[in-house]
């Protein structure tokens, strides 16, 4: 079933492909989009992510709620069709909220991951600004 989620249901937005300011671009560009296969290769990462999302609302959701949560997320995600991580926050939130309380081992390496992920993107912000056709300064962004 993923496999056949990743053949049948990859859409990319021209927006994605021609905004090189957001890191979607990049990622497109430099990993996903480089050759059809790789596109097949994210398919362990993806069912990894869903049975440890999973297993982290099971311990203390029902299936019901799971359900529901999964439903929610694809009903708002995959109509927008243009993909940003901005639109996960809302579902990562919401799972946080709704699984069982992290060790502060857990929540000491979040913290750390959080911090390497802004304070890489601020030095890309800061450190690569380039000009665009008409003279404007863009920066890298989210």
């Amino acid at each position: 079933v993923p496999v056949a989620c990743v053949r049948f249901f990859t859409l990319v937005h021209p927006f994605v492909l021609a905004d090189n300011r957001h890191y979607t671009f990049y990622i497109w560009r430099k990993i996903l989009g480089r050759h059809p296969l790789v596109q097949y290769a994210m398919v362990g990462p993806y069912v990894y992510s869903v049975h440890s999302i999973t297993a982290s609302l099971s311990s203390r959701q029902p299936a019901l709620f799971i359900l529901l949560f999964y439903t929610c997320c694809a009903a708002t995600l995959v109509p927008a069709w243009l993909v940003e991580l901005r639109y996960f926050t809302i579902p990562t939130v919401f799972v946080l909220l709704h699984m069982e309380p992290p060790s502060e081992r857990q929540l000491a390496a979040c913290a750390a991951s959080f911090l390497a992920v802004n304070i890489a993107s601020f030095w890309l912000f800061l450190r690569y600004p380039y000009t665009w056709g008409d003279g404007s300064v863009a920066r890298f962004m989210w």
